[in-house]
């Protein structure tokens, strides 16, 4: 049985159930749960509010137990019994125990994730990095990491998710990877993380653009655009050649959208490409975009522009480049 005496409990009837379904009761098990999947979001708020009364570290370890297992009670699972109410029950406790409304209930809970982090089931090690991250614990990042790549489908999610919420550029690599999960719920999470990041993500954007993978570069590539910063310019001109041409093309446009000053970084790297003719083409295009609204630099470039139109004359193109960037 649950003893607190910190607060006045709001609701005897939940707190009656809570404390019995601790105990082990099946039935208050039940009603608990039937709380939490309730269509009325009163019921679903008392017996939320009634965790947070109740909130000590054995009830917190019972429910970050249920939260990674599924099993409420022994031989009752709600996987078993409720499957699409799962989810719904799994966020409500998320909800109680990402946050606080009490100021007691901080140290409770952290010092209790921690241990849980420690368990020997895999799925409620998960869950605990997953609620420490939505409660802003910057230094569980590398098992949210870890949860990305390995954890099952909805704790990849949540992890994300929480990677997410601490808002710390330290994610970023983390996320960036995160994108080549799906075009789905995994990729929206991943990139509403990484625009609330914003400029902070730039280094791992950077980083990305060298990337094995040449999906990761893509994203890379649009990311760098998307941040309006000149400063990517170089990786991104560089990329004008890479294997892949969808890379190639992430980077035409990325360099276009950020205009004339990105094109010094182009003819540096097409005066070091002693054979252009793979990136022939991302060139022209890339050139052409940065200096649409510019006369004198539509002009300077255009012997340039001659060079790469025609890929028999394209040898000649790293020269005048180079010719171009002393002038």
């Amino acid at each position: 049985m649950i003893t607190v005496e910190r607060v006045l409990i709001r609701h005897k009837t939940e707190a009656q159930f809570l404390s019995e379904a601790l105990a082990g009761d099946a039935g208050a098990v039940k009603a608990v749960i039937q709380s939490l999947y309730s269509d009325d979001p009163d019921g679903r708020q008392a017996m939320q509010q009634t965790m947070h009364d109740l909130m000590d570290a054995n009830l917190c370890m019972y429910l970050i137990s249920c939260l990674g297992t599924g099993r409420w009670a022994e031989h009752w699972s709600i996987q078993q019994h409720l499957g699409a109410q799962t989810e719904c029950i799994d966020e409500a406790l998320l909800s109680v125990l990402s946050t606080d409304e009490y100021v007691w209930e901080s140290a409770i809970k952290d010092s209790v994730l921690q241990e849980a982090l420690k368990h020997a089931d895999e799925r409620i090690r998960v869950a605990a990095a997953c609620t420490l991250g939505m409660r802003g614990e910057g230094e569980i990042i590398p098992a949210l990491e870890e949860a990305v790549e390995n954890a099952k489908p909805i704790w990849k999610l949540r992890a994300i998710r929480a990677l997410g919420a601490l808002n710390d550029a330290r994610c970023a690599s983390a996320l960036i990877k995160a994108l080549t999960l799906d075009q789905g719920v995994y990729h929206t999470a991943a990139v509403q993380a990484l625009n609330k990041l914003g400029c902070r993500a730039e280094p791992a954007w950077r980083a990305a653009m060298n990337d094995q993978n040449s999906h990761i570069r893509w994203h890379a590539a649009c990311g760098l655009g998307d941040l309006g910063d000149a400063g990517g310019a170089p990786l991104l001109a560089e990329a004008l050649f890479d294997e892949d041409s969808h890379v190639r093309w992430a980077s035409v446009e990325a360099l276009t959208h950020l205009g004339k000053d990105v094109i010094p970084a182009m003819l540096n790297a097409l005066s070091c490409h002693p054979d252009p003719n793979p990136g022939r083409q991302a060139v022209f295009q890339a050139l052409k975009g940065a200096a649409l609204n510019c006369p004198q630099e539509r002009a300077r470039l255009k012997p340039l522009m001659e060079c790469l139109h025609l890929p028999d004359a394209c040898k000649e193109a790293p020269a005048v480049a180079g010719r171009i960037l002393r002038e």
